[in-house]
């Protein structure tokens, strides 16, 4: 059975690299596929360990549950259902997520349900693998990942809790591997190849990505998520130096994905992006937008802080109006988009990960706020301004030195291609 995961990895692309990787034959061949495990060691003990049940309520964070506990303290409604019952509807909550605007049924109100499902049913393997759908959809990836370890250990061999357990990990090469397994145990399964996809991009395997989503799309040519993916590895493609146009596909593919769940911020964000990739940059600033007001009832329904994600936004909305000239109005967004990543939190599961955002760390990603927040302030003649954040901009990321030399001379002008933005998406 495969659930939604649909939040996943939100791209934070700044890709200044090529990429390498063919395809062969019908399938992906970029990393080659491994056998299937026999078996799953925990690393303290040779035989898997059963976490003892303990009560749960419904967490948030990660410090608030561990994983494969029994959530003994459930409240039942008075009309008590199946552990089975339990879990469709809590499965059919948690697939419609962003199809409408019904945020909380389909995260916090699935988990109620799902929860009440485990609590019936202990050793019921697709809720657990449902709940670390879930917890990717809270953004909780850290979560996530550790509920799909645990149906592993516990359970054996199971594709779904690879293929989760590849989408949530902070290490991209560890997480292809766990993507290879879930091929080897369920080839038929499109969306693996998808995930996989994401994680060969985060590499800069961009190429390889596309075959991947091309291949997702001949054995599931209606699933709308395989599109998605593709159109965003191809957009990350056309982020980066290197130019094709090939690449120029991406909308079409956006466009597919995004008529089955037209609720889903990070769609468009990443179509703002395409838009903003091909100088349209009034419609690139009106789809950030709506990815903001989405983040925002999203937040509201769920009390899930999307901060980051929101600061992508106001960064990529002032980053257009940097092209357009709105000197001033880019500077608010740019400003705000600082703020609001200063008052965020990521994730604890990429903390660990020193190039977890496609290529990009967090401080490299912060960087780029600074370094067009410093354009801006130098447009309108605040080189004092502009000199500290673009000294700040180079301590987060040395590479900004490599795009251009000026660095400590603002007088020495700056060419109108560095104020064309590359985007975050």
């Amino acid at each position: 059975m495969r659930f939604v995961l649909v939040i996943a990895v939100l791209a934070f692309s700044l890709l200044l690299a090529g990429c390498a990787g063919t395809t062969s034959n019908n399938q992906p061949a970029n990393v080659p596929t491994p056998q299937v495990q026999q078996s799953v060691q925990t690393p303290t003990s040779s035989t898997p360990q059963t976490v003892e049940p303990k009560p749960i309520e419904v967490p948030i964070t990660a410090n608030n549950t561990s994983m494969l506990e029994t959530p003994k303290n459930t409240t039942f409604d008075k009309h008590d259902l199946t552990a089975e019952e339990y879990f469709k509807l809590a499965n059919d909550s948690n697939y419609a997520i962003y199809k409408t605007r019904d945020f909380y049924n389909a995260t916090l109100g699935a988990l109620v349900n799902v929860n009440k499902a485990i609590a019936l049913n202990p050793n019921y393997t697709d809720a657990y693998l449902l709940r670390s759908s879930i917890y990717n959809n809270l953004g909780n990836f850290s979560v996530a990942f550790d509920e799909a370890d645990a149906v592993i250990v516990r359970f054996g061999n199971n594709s779904e809790a690879y293929a989760s357990r590849c989408v949530n990990h902070y290490s991209s090469s560890k997480a292809i591997r766990d993507c290879d397994t879930a091929i080897a145990l369920d080839p038929n399964e499109s969306n693996y190849y998808s995930y996989r996809a994401w994680k060969k991009a985060d590499l800069v395997d961009h190429q390889g990505g596309i075959a991947d989503t091309n291949y997702a799309i001949s054995l599931a040519p209606n699933d709308t998520f395989n599109y998605f993916v593709r159109c965003q590895v191809k957009t990350w493609r056309r982020n980066s130096i290197s130019f094709s146009k090939e690449y120029l596909t991406a909308m079409p593919d956006c466009e597919i994905a995004n008529s089955e769940r037209p609720y889903d911020p990070n769609r468009w964000i990443t179509m703002g992006l395409n838009m903003a990739m091909l100088h349209n940059h009034t419609g690139a600033i009106e789809y950030a937008k709506k990815a903001l007001d989405l983040y925002s009832d999203y937040e509201n329904q769920t009390g899930v802080e999307w901060g980051e994600y929101k600061a992508i936004a106001y960064h990529n909305i002032g980053a257009s109006l940097l092209a357009l000239k709105d000197y001033n109005e880019a500077l608010k967004y740019l400003t705000k988009a600082i703020e609001v990543q200063d008052a965020s939190q990521f994730d604890p599961i990429y903390a660990r990960a020193p190039n977890t955002f496609f290529g990009r760390g967090v401080n490299e990603t912060i960087a780029l706020y600074y370094w067009r927040k410093g354009i801006a302030e130098y447009r309108l003649g605040d080189n004092v301004s502009a000199q500290k954040d673009i000294d700040y901009a180079n301590i987060l990321d040395k590479s900004l030195d490599d795009y251009v030399e000026m660095r400590g001379n603002l007088d020495s002008g700056w060419a109108p291609y560095y104020e064309v933005p590359y985007y975050i998406d």
